[in-house]
């Protein structure tokens, strides 16, 4: 059985359009994956094995790279994750570099329509090591097109085990 949320992808209100959810609920049946490790420092521009998710981050991020829909980083380390599907949930592993106290090190989740339009922010301060954080668009309204995963400072270590859910998937 096919289930089919349909997306308007019109003008999206800044709101609270993304709130967290279980990184566990990202099932390989369900979801597209990113096979490996990202840092943010490294220029890289790597797709899924699917080609459904692509990320995007070091120069390539910083420079507006012509097929990134997020032009800027403002100074900040990040990692962008751009969908070719309309997404309305992902889940991603972070990996905070250690020496700095626990739950000190600014993490931001932007979230971003198609045509680059902020939907949601949501901070976080992670634990140091790798954590798991997993959103969730409150509704199809908010579905996302991309992440993108930065800190104003150098502690962000990587990001890996991405998934993707899209609005439209397949269930038994």
């Amino acid at each position: 059985m096919l289930l089919s949320f349909g997306v308007s992808w019109g003008s999206v209100a800044l709101a609270d359009g993304v709130r967290e959810t279980n990184y566990q609920q990202g099932r390989l049946e369900t979801t597209h994956t990113l096979i490996g490790s990202l840092r943010p420092e490294h220029s890289l521009d790597v797709r899924s094995r699917d080609g459904v998710i692509r990320a995007v981050g070091g120069s390539d991020v910083a420079e507006g790279n012509p097929l990134s829909i997020v032009k800027e980083t403002d100074g900040r380390r990040a990692i962008v994750l751009h969908f070719d599907k309309a997404a309305c949930a992902v889940g991603i592993q972070v990996s905070i570099k250690w020496g700095q106290p626990s739950n000190s090190v600014p993490i931001d989740f932007e979230f971003f329509d198609r045509d680059g339009r902020t939907i949601d922010v949501q901070h976080r301060w992670p634990a140091i090591g790798t954590t798991r954080q997993a959103y969730q668009s409150e509704s199809v309204s908010y579905a996302f097109s991309a992440v993108r995963v930065s800190s104003p400072t150098e502690w962000l270590e990587r990001i890996s085990g991405v998934w993707m859910m899209p609005c439209s998937m397949a269930v038994s």
